[in-house]
């Protein structure tokens, strides 16, 4: 006996509304030609030809796809948006806003996964470190779990520091011996006995975020796209780096 494909069943939020299509073999159950692409980007585009078979009235009718927003025949509905773990994160084509964003809302951009650490306005330049980072799926769920066990088991005491008042923790590093806040030019170094922040500074490099930077276990890199540096743990100094093979990435995809 031939084994049988699974359905699957997929929400794709089009015109800013989740709706849920059953499909099997790109094709819509209970359509002969209404299919569904994934493109390079990994979003999806539905194609509902003209003389869709049976209608898409029909397809609603009969419960294959359940429709929030506008659907009809002679469309191509591209996927705009991804929906995670009830959250939207749209996907973004350029690195300039096609959306007003504030903190905290999800984006995709060139098959990554960003959260919104600042507000972005439409037209803004989205920039990494600035007002994005980068998050998985698996960051967004341990975070909401972390949140319900604080919740449900106790609250934890608000922590109150001295020489930074308001920090982000992604931005937070360390060399292997001290710990460090860099916050495009806010640098800051943490005294660990007093935990007081002093301000840090640095030699030839004085601007630059503490998601980029990253080790191989004996150096410091600061890797943000075609600005590569090396730390010089002694003197504070970073000095330019020039790889071979690869001279063009960011630290915090590594």
């Amino acid at each position: 006996m031939a084994n049988k494909k699974p359905l699957s069943k997929i929400k794709l939020p089009i015109n800013n509304t989740v709706q849920t299509f059953d499909v099997k073999d790109n094709t819509l159950v209970g359509s002969s030609n209404i299919t569904i692409t994934t493109n390079a980007d990994n979003t999806r585009t539905i194609n509902i030809p003209s003389t869709a078979t049976p209608s898409v009235a029909s397809l609603t009718t009969s419960g294959n796809i359940t429709v929030g927003g506008t659907i009809s025949e002679g469309g191509t509905y591209l996927q705009n948006k991804y929906l995670l773990d009830n959250q939207v994160a749209t996907v973004e084509t350029t690195t300039v806003a096609s959306n007003n964003y504030v903190e905290g809302n999800l984006l995709i951009y060139d098959g990554v996964l960003y959260k919104v650490i600042n507000d972005i306005s439409l037209g803004e330049n989205i920039v990494i470190g600035t007002n994005v980072m980068a998050t998985t799926t698996e960051e967004l769920f341990n975070n909401k779990q972390n949140a319900l066990k604080v919740k449900g088991y106790g609250s934890i005491d608000q922590k109150k520091w001295s020489g930074i008042v308001y920090m982000h923790g992604y931005y937070i590093w360390t060399d292997g011996e001290d710990i460090y806040y860099s916050y495009n030019t806010t640098q800051y170094v943490l005294d660990k006995t007093t935990l007081t922040w002093s301000i840090k500074t640095w030699s030839g490099l004085t601007n630059f975020n503490g998601l980029s930077v990253w080790t191989d276990g004996e150096n410091i890199y600061y890797s943000n796209g075609s600005s590569q540096y090396v730390l010089d743990k002694l003197t504070s100094t970073w000095t330019d780096k020039t790889w071979l093979g690869l001279t063009t990435f960011y630290g915090h995809n590594i």
